[in-house]
């Protein structure tokens, strides 16, 4: 079954706050998931993570570092069901990925990133819509089944996608 292209657009990125001991910042944004003719769903609040090093500045979706996508340490400035709700939308996410692969059939393959799709895609338009150049860091379950943590080597490509997708408010 072929299914209409995932477009994602982030709106309102916001800064949340300071991770303790550390100099990672939280934000949180609004998403919008839109395949057309199929479904358009807002996701508010979902949180991302900066990180910086000596060399470059990575951003991620908060979660996604760990495989159960559950975040470890939620802000009290947040509601208290935060973390699930992060976890929650991972899992949409990664359903989503999984969806374009099948979608794709044998395809796929030819696909750099077909493992990490949707949350890369999902990670650049955040940073598009915070008009910054970091870098996308996703992680996903490799061809072995293995969790790995990356540095998405498309990362220019996804956020010329990004960029080149309409304003969240004219979608869907």
């Amino acid at each position: 079954m072929s299914l209409p292209p995932l477009v994602v657009s982030v709106r309102n990125p916001r800064l949340v706050g300071q991770f303790q001991n550390s100099a990672d910042l939280l934000f949180v944004a609004d998403v919008k998931l839109h395949r057309r003719d199929v479904q358009t769903r807002i996701f508010e609040d979902v949180m991302f993570v900066e990180s910086e090093d000596e060399n470059r500045t990575i951003a991620f979706i908060y979660g996604i570092e760990k495989e159960s996508g559950e975040p470890t340490a939620i802000p009290t400035l947040l509601p208290r069901d935060a973390g699930k709700t992060q976890q929650q939308f991972i899992h949409v996410l990664r359903h989503e990925t999984s969806v374009d692969s099948a979608s794709l059939g044998m395809l796929a393959s030819l696909f750099t990133g077909r493992a990490y799709r949707t949350e890369a895609k999902v990670t650049a338009a955040y940073i598009v819509a915070r008009e910054k150049d970091h870098d996308i860091a996703v992680g996903f379950h490799n061809d072995e089944g293995v969790y790995e943590l990356i540095v998405a080597p498309d990362t220019d490509d996804l956020l010329d996608m990004a960029r080149a997708t309409l304003p969240f408010d004219e979608i869907g």
